[in-house]
């Protein structure tokens, strides 16, 4: 029986590799070990990172550029600055068939995901959005469970995210309503949504001992010949005047939605189930309610707040509704 973790990797996974016939890898001094932080920690990193992004995102609006350049221009910052921190921190650069299958699988979420989440904000409200992807749960562990091996997934688990669901469907209740020209934007968040836990479920697949900043480095270089095929054909316009909250608001996308949520994003693919970290996708939008409401002064309601409650009690009954292993299920059946 598979294990329902995923390749099991050594306790120093997410910082070196040295495999045969690749370089050696292996840390060097003012190199920062993920492996020794919690995983818990990571974790609620990331959720802390991308519950921001949705008000930087809104401030790194600017009509004088379009949705390409705008997702575009924040992962070519990235992925200059990855390669700034590679030198800096002296981290080696993998070239080997095994990295470039994992950038590739990587870029399927940067480009895949990304540019159609860009285009689709321009004609539907961003609670539609958080309300589409909030079924990657329910997409990466069915994507898990058929390419992985991973059973992560069982009724109580399944009606525990469909009640999450029901909790941002509260939350975003006045959000919700649909345009009658929205049919090709949803339809299109829903791509993106598949797009975002396939990329999961195929890191997770090509996992191999690299740092995890070297990973975010190679998928997003691999993803701006995408950014910037896709400019080239619908746009091919350089912005003629950004505002400096603008960029302000694209470089922090760049450093810390980019750069450092998506290494602690990796890092946590490499511990964890994938449908365990696509949960971060149903805990971020009441999070980013609360901080819209402490640093925009945006409205916060009772409706919001219950809505919220559900969300957390939700991914609590998940948590605790994990379906036994087999091991687990053989030990109760022996004590009966």
């Amino acid at each position: 029986m598979r294990d329902a973790r995923g390749p099991q990797l050594p306790s120093d996974h997410g910082l070196s590799a040295t495999r045969p016939g690749t370089p050696d890898d292996r840390p060097r001094a003012g190199q920062i070990r993920l492996s020794d932080v919690p995983v818990a920690l990571i974790y609620l990193a990331v959720v802390a990172i991308w519950s921001t992004t949705p008000l930087a995102v809104k401030w790194s609006t600017d009509p004088h550029i379009s949705f390409i350049e705008g997702v575009g221009i924040r992962m070519g910052a990235a992925a200059l600055l990855t390669s700034l921190l590679l030198r800096l921190f002296a981290i080696p650069r993998r070239y080997d068939r095994e990295a470039w299958r994992l950038y590739a699988a990587g870029a399927l979420g940067f480009f895949g995901a990304m540019t159609q989440l860009y285009w689709a904000a321009q004609f539907v409200p961003s609670g539609l959005i958080a309300l589409i992807f909030g079924l990657a749960p329910l997409f990466a562990g069915g994507l898990a469970r058929l390419i992985l091996g991973e059973r992560v997934l069982n009724l109580p688990r399944v009606l525990a995210l469909l009640v999450a669901l029901a909790g941002l469907a509260l939350i975003f209740r006045n959000e919700v309503r649909l345009d009658p020209g929205a049919a090709p934007a949803i339809a299109t968040l829903v791509v993106a949504t598949l797009f975002y836990a396939m990329s999961s479920v195929l890191v997770k697949k090509y996992q191999t001992r690299i740092h995890p900043l070297t990973q975010v480095s190679g998928s997003l270089w691999l993803s701006c010949i995408g950014f910037a095929a896709v400019w080239l054909l619908v746009d091919g316009q350089l912005p003629t005047a950004v505002n400096p909250r603008t960029l302000a608001a694209i470089s922090y996308l760049a450093l810390f939605g980019s750069v450092l949520g998506f290494m602690f994003y990796f890092q946590l693919l490499a511990q964890l189930p994938v449908a365990t970290v696509a949960l971060i996708t149903l805990m971020t939008p009441p999070c980013a309610l609360i901080i819209g409401w402490l640093a925009a002064g945006e409205t916060l309601t009772a409706r919001t707040l219950i809505g919220g409650g559900v969300v957390m009690l939700a991914l609590a009954v998940y948590q605790f509704a994990a379906p036994r292993s087999p091991a687990q299920a053989n030990n109760l059946a022996n004590r009966r």
